[in-house]
């Protein structure tokens, strides 16, 4: 007897045995995909990821330069405004002190005699 397998003659055909693993449905397989392209399709999703946060970045420095800008007018206007203010609150009083001024040149007879009755002997 021989050692070699016997194999009936109507399993005998030329074509080879499919594999058990294959897909009995070629069109359902998933694709392969070359490792250079996934590593492409990754390039350009990060490149696309890496532009959007670099613009994001662009306009939070611009809105923080911009909101620094109008702190800085508001406190020049605050300081323009106080000074402005207590400028005009002291027109009266240098008024006041400049009429009391021309009034002792033009009269300074008037202005002792109101000091000698005012002061106690």
């Amino acid at each position: 007897m021989s050692d070699t397998p016997t194999t009936p003659p109507s399993e005998m055909t030329d074509q080879p045995e499919p594999a058990m693993d294959a897909n009995p449905h070629p069109e359902q397989a998933p694709p392969q995909e070359d490792p250079l392209s996934v590593a492409q399709a990754e390039v350009a999703k990060l490149t696309a990821v890496n532009a959007e946060l670099a613009d994001q970045f662009l306009r939070a420095k611009a809105e923080a330069e911009n909101a620094r800008r109008r702190a800085d007018e508001e406190v020049s206007k605050a300081r323009k405004f106080a000074v402005e203010s207590f400028a005009e609150s002291l027109l009266p009083v240098a008024d006041s002190l400049t009429a009391g001024c021309h009034c002792r040149r033009q009269r300074p007879a008037v202005a002792g005699g109101l000091r000698s009755h005012a002061a106690p002997a």
